[in-house]
């Protein structure tokens, strides 16, 4: 197994830094926040406990050595049956001692969908700005509100450097049940398979997918045929969410075309985003009253969080139709996955256009 390699994470942040000199105006240009960036990647890396050695350490509880060993299954289920890549990650431990390991920053102007971009030096274009301080999260989400942004911070219980580092597992999602786990797990490695960079929503979107077929696999191994009838009403539920909040976004975009003054657009905007909630207890009703969204939905909802959103589910049609045409076979739903990713931007689109038509013509 490999360790921590000081001189390859220094050498990562040198060449980080070094960059920005080479920089335009469309970069992130704020120093001090890859400082921050840098320093709390590293600080992750430096507290990585090979899982082994965990396991071995007798101060350790039971119950976190029992869910270690169930990730051990999980990466492994990842590698044999979803031939994913087989690297180091998720077989070191990091206690981080706080809510989540790294909070996702994402913001849109008031009156678009159309979400900020932050660019960075050696990684790319992103549309959310990654925080290891909540504080500093924080800080930053009220700036870009004071200067009229709409925005939305959110918690992330895992993620992905594509394969830069060996990511670890996080002490913050071992008490999520356990087909979750080994759907964050699925997720993230499904980064390491496949990114294609400054796409958030085509790597997102796969990732989920590839996290989708995932935890079918591993729900129908571990537990048995009779849970698959539950993961399907669970993502029944989950779709109905998601439709109601393209729905949404939809009517947003058409009120945005609108030429109307700001405050009769923004009466409208508050109008309509109050209807999430209204349109939810309707769903609730047909779901006999089950309320396990209940947290996640009466949250504020904004351009921003539908964006965040719809990035993690918007291209799993275009996806899903690739593994059916594929006849369900990984290699083959990979390799298109592959193809379908190398093309020029507007050549991707012009064909996930054209996936999307043929599965709802």
């Amino acid at each position: 197994m490999k360790t921590f390699n000081v001189w390859r994470a220094f050498r990562f942040a040198f060449l980080f830094l070094a960059s920005l000199t080479l920089s335009s105006c469309a970069y992130m240009t704020d120093v001090g926040y890859y400082s921050h960036i840098i320093g709390g990647e590293l600080s992750i890396l430096a507290k990585r406990t090979p899982i082994q050695k965990v396991l071995a350490d007798k101060t350790v509880p039971e119950k976190t050595k029992q869910q270690l060993r169930l990730v051990n299954k999980m990466r492994d289920f990842a590698v044999r049956e979803l031939d994913l890549p087989n690297t180091d990650s998720y077989t070191t431990f990091v206690i981080t001692g706080r809510e989540f390991p790294r909070w996702a920053l994402a913001a849109t102007p008031e009156f678009s969908r159309t979400p900020i971009t932050w660019c960075f030096p050696i990684y790319g274009c992103a549309t959310s700005l990654p925080f290891f301080d909540k504080t500093s999260a924080l800080q930053y989400q009220q700036k870009l509100r004071r200067e009229g942004y709409d925005v939305f911070l959110r918690g992330v219980p895992a993620y992905s450097t594509n394969g830069w580092f060996s990511d670890p597992v996080f002490d913050t999602f071992l008490a999520m049940p356990d087909h979750v786990i080994a759907g964050l797990i699925f997720h993230e490695k499904a980064h390491e398979k496949l990114s294609i960079k400054n796409d958030s929503a085509f790597n997102e979107s796969f990732a989920s997918f590839v996290q989708e077929i995932g935890e079918a696999l591993w729900i129908e191994r571990m537990h048995g045929p009779e849970y698959i009838s539950k993961l399907l009403e669970q993502r029944s539920r989950g779709s109905e969410i998601d439709s109601l909040l393209s729905e949404t976004a939809r009517e947003l975009d058409l009120l945005y075309q609108k030429k109307i003054t700001q405050k009769e657009m923004r009466k409208e905007k508050e109008h309509i985003l109050s209807g999430i909630q209204e349109k939810y207890k309707i769903l609730k009703q047909k779901w006999n009253g089950f309320s396990g969204y209940d947290g996640w939905m009466n949250r504020e909802w904004n351009n921003a969080r539908l964006n965040q959103n719809n990035e993690y589910v918007a291209f799993v049609p275009v996806f899903r139709t690739l593994y059916q045409d594929c006849g369900q076979n990984l290699d083959c739903f990979y390799q298109k996955s592959a193809e379908l990713g190398a093309l020029p931007k507007t050549k991707r689109t012009a064909e996930i256009k054209r996936i999307l038509g043929k599965k709802n013509p």
